[in-house]
């Protein structure tokens, strides 16, 4: 569904957003034109990440000016907000006769093309019984799995899951048990409890599933239980970073900057 709305009368200086043209933001400098699915709000440039930000804020933001966030990215992408983990339509509208443009936000719940998953990673010498609970904000269960958990193999323990510590090859990881989320990408609380002899070791969680989220890592250990996300451009199983890695890095600006047109 196209974003733009052209009124009769109001096409003269505007730039239709379609797939290989550049955005002008600033001064005449251009853009490519970020096309993926979704669109993080943290990596857009200044001009048009004040524009989102009025008009999610306000309702709407108008300008007598060509708007930059439409034609910046594609009519299908969906805005991002990482803060909250809420995502956004855009629209676009021009008053009859008028220059104006508006700006406005509609919020959806976009779904995965393939959910993402909660690991297990069992650091013990010894079969664990776990049991997953997923259940949504208002306490819906959504999810709840028995699992008997082996001790992992090629995957070994780290202290911290937010250090990127490296824990082994990702093919190692693919084949530890595992728990789908729901593929609606919002917030879930999760819990955790795992059997250990005559004790149960509880804990719990609220996880945003995201486009970057590749798992929800839980490690197990004789200590107790290590619980985090991993992004697709994690450490854990990566020696070596590169911030232009993974299936949605194409809108994720570089150090550089956004790139421009030559």
């Amino acid at each position: 569904m196209k974003r733009r709305t052209l009124l009769a009368g109001t096409g003269a200086g505007l730039t239709a957003a379609v797939g290989g043209c550049l955005g002008s933001v600033r001064g005449g400098r251009r853009y490519e034109q970020c096309t993926e699915p979704f669109v993080p709000l943290s990596e857009l440039p200044d001009r048009a990440r004040s524009e989102v930000e009025i008009a999610l804020e306000d309702g709407s933001y108008s300008t007598v000016r060509t708007l930059a966030y439409p034609d910046l990215v594609g009519d299908d992408s969906l805005l991002w907000a990482e803060s909250n983990n809420r995502y956004y339509e855009h629209r676009l509208e021009n008053a009859l006769l008028n220059v104006r443009e508006t700006l406005t936000f509609e919020p959806v719940t976009p779904e995965r093309e393939s959910p993402a998953e909660l690991k297990l990673s069992n650091q013990t010498e010894e079969t664990l019984e776990v049991d997953v609970t997923i259940s949504s904000q208002d306490r819906e269960t959504l999810v709840d799995e028995e699992k008997s958990v082996e001790p992992a193999e090629g995957i070994d323990a780290v202290e911290s899951i937010a250090s990127s510590e490296y824990a082994g090859d990702q093919e190692a990881a693919e084949g530890l048990p595992g728990v789908a989320f729901p593929a609606a990408m919002r917030d879930y609380e999760i819990s955790i409890a795992v059997e250990k002899g005559e004790s149960l070791l509880e804990k719990t969680d609220v996880v945003s599933v995201d486009p970057w989220l590749l798992y929800y890592w839980v490690q197990i250990t004789k200590d107790g239980v290590l619980m985090g996300k991993v992004g697709e451009n994690h450490g854990l199983f990566s020696e070596y970073l590169d911030s232009k890695m993974g299936l949605h890095w194409a809108c994720h600006q570089p150090p550089g900057g956004w790139p421009t047109s030559s």
